[in-house]
């Protein structure tokens, strides 16, 4: 009872101090979906005025109704300035001091004359003031907070005029400005709707005990209006309509009324079962009129900290969470259900069971579907770091409680808000908020989430009203350290930094979580790239998508623009592309975060395997497991089981196939598929089964000459490999050298201080030596390679490299690799590199794919057969564990390739192939760390690596080894997937 009244009395103070402004609680909303009677949207083509500066002259009349705007430009709203063409979109709080005049004309219904009529503005950024018919009704200044304006006494009967002043200055306006692109205006949903003189104020759900399909509930309303002896009746309906209960109390003389309950055979509420019930008030007069009905959709749940775990319902539970933020190429922050709708799809699909609001309460609508769809949500109070100045200024107390109680008081009912999160990395923590939250909402979690070193002190001596530790980017050690000294929940409110396609951190930390007793789960940094597109190539590539040659999907600057006080800054943070295309880093966390597990990574007879059931709270009952047994390309077998397992636990069992005969290169994979009771594949495996040596090196070794080809090395050192059928050159390449990777977002933060890389990364080699020899098996070419680093004298990579061109075709490259003693520097990959001709445009192999594998980044790529052309967005990067692999042209000529080490590297120079034999590969690193498992200069010393090519023309190419990468006698021809011209590197 104490947070009710002190909510009430919260409610009491705002409504005092903004009464002059007409301004109402923003629990009042309207009783039916817009377009019902009574409720009326604003949102269209609104008349609009751009002014670039606070200080720019406005005509007085502008107000009124009357004013002659036929001249002034049309916005549609809701909608930002930015992507509409008004104003350069900005970065951060490098925001001009500018506004926006809005007008807009609406007539009101006969029948709405008697009635209250309400002003609603889901959303502005960032401050603003509004007339109605040249009368002031009043002002707002929180970018992501609602607010409702009694407008009643200025209504006129007839057209009406709204007029909206925008500015980029409210009062707290660096509160509203993040790590991002700052986007302004008009950006939610304005709507009229109409309110009876006695009314609903506000409801408050609250369930408790929620255990073993019984909830004790608690609904407390407060009304308003003259109503004497008023009488409130409540209903809990199934979405299908079957009530539940229902029960009526009186209300008191101060208008409240406090309703307690327990109900039983009810389903409770949880990310896995989103089971919802529709909460029904009216309130009546004594003769049993409706004066007004209010309805609103609950889940029955409740979240606690308990020790050191978060449970829900009594059980503990895994987050699998990413931060996002409603920022958006062409909607700007200007969200709609839609697009939530189609987002959260996506993250259903990778199993995200958990978002962090980054760094506000989002669109409305976007809380009703993780209601409905079933997410759980920490749900951030728009006090971001950038305005952490006004936290330790009392005149912004008001302020700082305003936007903490508003938060509060819109999402309190919905069952998806598990945690309430007190701003962003604020270095000054203002326990005053943490104390008022809990006073307002004792039933969730609350914490601070914080950068290292404050949260490190935090755990030390936590504040008392948090309940819920929360940190961003923790390292190993440091992570040991709260393993051990944390007494309350940990949640990683940031982790594993999805910089440019690096996320070289997530398989290890993700690990970390699952393994630490206490560690409640992480949200990634972050779900989307944020991007504004600009129209000029004003900024590299680098943090840019060239969505064409004029058009960038720009994520900030690659330069920094003189005076920016945002600087080094980049919104290429997310795991799926600015326009929705998901990135690899995407399917990576797809596999992780999969609630259902296969525990084997290798197979042999009898094929057993173990499932890991993860969900917290539902069964694998409705489950099964597809799999198929493959001989490469050919089915041998194929069936599926019905899986069963608890929650949190294992099930194994036998596949029922016995080993085929007939088996190619003694190569054998179980191909598996959990599908859930939609018939979704929800997780894939491919495992191989061990029989002992696959033949494929023996395969090539034993070719048949193809008298169509032939292969020289020239006293240049070029490989030469070209078809006399047509004179048509494979390859006529310098054997290069690769001593890295295409430059990127993460090693341009990582080399800020210490330009560890060289460039460029792939070196043309000087030849010391060259010598031919005759042997029994074939024609030998000895070099002697210096690969010299541009911008260093003294620092380069010598090469002893032998080429046999056996009897039957088979090319043999042997290599040795040893630094100069002066090399300086580290590896993130190296290899002898060759380059194909332009007729070459696909790259087919055996082996972990579709995407790119490095150490600390793999398990989002299964073995299999794939094929990508050099044109396609997810062409370039090393693949590793290749057993046999094929470059090939549209007519079906091509180069087999063989690599003693498995890790192939792909990519383009010149618009051509370039193959890379890495005898090293690094990981890909993140934000925060560098590439795991470089390889310092002074390091190489004597590296060896092999490679086996063989030519082959279109007749011989499908009855040799490359037959594996045939369908129906046709090789695969691949159509490039390039859903924009040219995106960034890892």
């Amino acid at each position: 009872m104490k947070s009710y009244v002190i909510f009430l009395f919260f409610l009491f103070v705002f409504s005092a101090r903004l009464a002059a402004q007409h301004i109402l609680p923003v629990t009042i909303l309207p009783s039916a979906q817009t377009g019902s009677p009574g409720v009326m949207s604003l949102n269209g083509t609104w008349k609009f005025m751009m002014l670039p500066s606070l200080q720019s002259v406005i005509p007085d009349e502008w107000i009124k109704s009357e004013f002659n705007d036929l001249n002034w430009n049309e916005i549609h709203v809701p909608g930002n300035w930015e992507p509409q063409g008004f104003k350069q979109p900005e970065y951060g709080h490098d925001l001009t001091a500018c506004m926006g005049l809005y007008r807009t004309r609406f007539s009101i219904p006969s029948n709405w004359e008697k009635q209250r009529v309400v002003l609603r503005f889901d959303g502005v950024h960032m401050g603003y003031e509004c007339w109605v018919n040249g009368q002031f009704a009043g002002n707002y200044g929180s970018g992501s907070n609602p607010c409702n304006f009694d407008i009643t006494p200025f209504l006129q009967t007839g057209n009406n005029t709204l007029c909206v002043k925008v500015t980029t200055r409210s009062f707290a306006w660096k509160f509203d400005t993040m790590d991002n692109w700052t986007f302004c205006g008009i950006n939610r949903d304005v709507t009229l709707f109409t309110l009876p003189h006695q009314y609903i104020e506000d409801i408050t759900f609250i369930s408790e005990n929620c255990m073993d399909n019984e909830a004790d509930i608690q609904v407390r309303v407060q009304t308003q209006g003259n109503i004497d002896k008023a009488i409130l009746r409540l209903s809990v309906q199934d979405e299908n309509g079957q009530k539940i209960s229902d029960f009526e109390q009186t209300v008191s003389e101060n208008g409240t009324c406090e309703i307690k309950k327990h109900l039983t055979n009810i389903r409770l509420w949880t990310a896995e079962t989103p089971v919802l019930y529709i909460l029904e008030a009216c309130l009546c007069n004594t003769k049993g009129n409706i004066l007004h009905r209010i309805s609103r959709r609950v889940g029955l749940r409740e979240v606690k900290s308990v020790g050191r775990e978060i449970t829900l319902n009594g059980k503990p539970i895994r987050l699998r969470g990413v931060c996002a933020s409603e920022v958006h190429p062409y909607l700007g922050s200007a969200y709609t259900m839609e697009e939530w709708q189609k987002q959260l799809l996506q993250m259903k699909k990778a199993h995200i069971n958990f978002i962090r609001t980054a760094h506000y309460p989002m669109h409305p609508a976007f809380y009703d579907l993780c209601d409905e769809m079933g997410f759980y949500v920490c749900n951030e109070i728009p006090l971001a770091s950038r305005g952490g100045e006004y936290l330790i200024d009392s005149k912004y107390n008001k302020e700082i409680e305003e936007r903490t109680a508003t938060t509060i008081a819109r999402d309190k009912n919905h069952p998806s808000v598990i945690i309430w999160s007190l701003g962003n990395e604020n270095k000054t923590v203002a326990g005053s908020v943490a104390t008022l939250v809990k006073e307002i909402d004792p039933t969730r979690l609350r914490g601070f989430p914080q950068t290292i070193g404050v949260m490190m002190k935090m755990m030390e001596n936590p504040h008392p009203d948090i309940n819920v530790l929360m940190g961003h980017y923790l390292n190993e050690k440091q992570l040991d350290i709260v393993a051990q000294k944390a007494t309350l929940p940990f949640l990683q409110t940031e982790y594993a930094h999805s910089l440019g396609l690096g996320f070289g951190e997530f398989e290890q930390k993700w690990e970390r979580i699952l393994d630490t007793p206490g560690f409640a789960g992480g949200a990634i940094w972050c779900w989307m790239d944020g991007a504004a597109v600009t129209k000029a190539p004003k900024y590299s590539w680098l943090k840019g998508i060239m969505l064409d040659s004029l058009h960038y999907l720009d994520s900030y600057g690659y330069i920094n623009p003189p005076g920016a006080l945002e600087r080094n800054k980049e919104a290429n943070d997310g795991i799926i592309y600015a326009e929705g295309t998901p990135q690899e880093d995407y399917w990576l966390v797809r596999k992780l975060y999969s609630p259902v597990q296969i525990m084997e990574d290798t197979l042999q007879y009898p094929l057993q395997l173990t499932i890991q059931n993860n969900y917290d709270f539902r069964t694998l009952k409705g489950y099964s497991l597809h799999w198929s047994l493959q001989n490469l390309n050919r089915q041998v077998a194929s069936g599926s089981i019905s899986l069963e397992a608890s929650p949190k636990a294992k099930e194994r069992f036998e596949i029922p196939s016995n080993l085929p005969s007939n088996i190619l290169y003694n190569d054998v994979m179980l191909c598996v598929s959990v599908v859930d009771e939609k018939g979704t594949s929800i997780y894939e495996r491919a495992l191989p089964v061990n029989l002992g040596m696959k033949e494929y090196k023996h395969v090539i070794l034993s070719a048949i000459p193809d008298k169509q080809m032939t292969v020289t090395v020239t006293g240049k050192g070029d490989l030469v490999i070209k078809d006399k059928r047509n004179d048509n050159v494979l390859m006529q390449s310098p054997f290069y050298l690769r001593v890295g990777r295409e430059f990127s977002q993460v090693l341009e933060s990582r080399t800020s201080s210490n330009m560890f890389c060289w460039e460029p990364y792939i070196l043309k080699p000087e030849i010391k030596f060259y010598k031919v020899y005759n042997t029994a098996e074939g024609r030998e070419t000895k070099l002697n390679c210096q690969w010299n680093r541009v911008d260093s004298i003294g620092q380069y990579i010598n090469g002893e490299v032998t080429i046999l061109v056996h009897n039957n075709g088979v090319i043999a490259i042997d290599y040795i690799l040893t630094a100069s003693p002066k090399a300086r520097g580290k590896l993130t990959e190296c290899g002898l590199t060759l380059m194909m001709s332009p007729q070459i445009n696909t790259f087919h192999w055996l082996g972990q794919g579709i995407y790119s594998s490095v150490p600390g980044k793999t398990k989002h790529n299964e073995r299999g057969i794939w094929s990508l052309h050099k044109d396609d967005y997810r062409f370039s990067g090393n693949r590793s564990h290749v057993e046999l692999s094929l470059l090939s042209s549209s007519d079906e000529t091509g180069i087999i390739v063989w690599d003693e080490l498995g890790n192939i590297g792909v990519d383009k120079m010149h618009g051509n192939i370039i193959l890379s034999q890495n005898v090293h590969v690094a990981g890909y690193g993140s934000k925060f760390i560098n590439p795991c498992q470089m390889l310092p200069l002074q390091d190489l010393h004597g590296q060896k690596g092999r490679i086996l090519l063989l030519p082959r023309s279109k007749n011989t190419l499908q009855h040799s080894a490359a037959k594996i990468f045939y369908k129906d006698a046709t090789l695969p021809l691949r159509v490039p997937e390039r859903p924009f011209l040219k995106g960034y590197s890892w």
